[in-house]
C-alpha cells in the first residue's frame, strides 16, 4: 500500500496514477477502512472520470453497479448520413 502511495504523493504525472489509485481503492476495502478506500475513489473520479480504474473502483463499493447500455437508433443514424451526404453533393 506504501508504494501506491508513494506513486500517488511523488509521480503525479505517471500514467500509472489511475492504476495505483484503483489499487488503493481495492486495498483499503478488503481492508475493511471503506472511508479511505471513498476518498481514493473520489480523486480518481474527480481527475480521470472516463477511465476504465474509475469503473472498476465505482464497482468494488458498488456490488449492483451496471454500466449503463448505450442504445444505438440505427435509423436516426442514417438519415442524418444522409442529410450529411446531401450537403456536400
Amino acid at each position: 500500500m506504501n508504494r501506491y502511495k508513494k506513486i500517488v504523493n511523488e509521480y503525479d504525472t505517471t500514467i500509472f496514477i489511475e492504476e495505483a489509485l484503483y489499487r488503493l481503492v481495492e486495498l483499503n476495502y478488503k481492508l475493511g477502512l471503506i472511508d479511505e478506500a471513498k476518498k481514493y475513489t473520489a480523486i480518481l473520479g474527480y481527475n480521470y472520470q472516463s477511465s476504465d480504474w474509475y469503473e472498476r473502483s465505482y464497482k468494488i463499493l458498488n456490488t449492483n453497479y451496471e454500466k449503463p447500455q448505450i442504445k444505438k437508433d440505427l435509423n436516426k443514424q442514417k438519415s442524418l448520413l444522409k442529410k450529411f451526404k446531401q450537403l456536400f453533393q
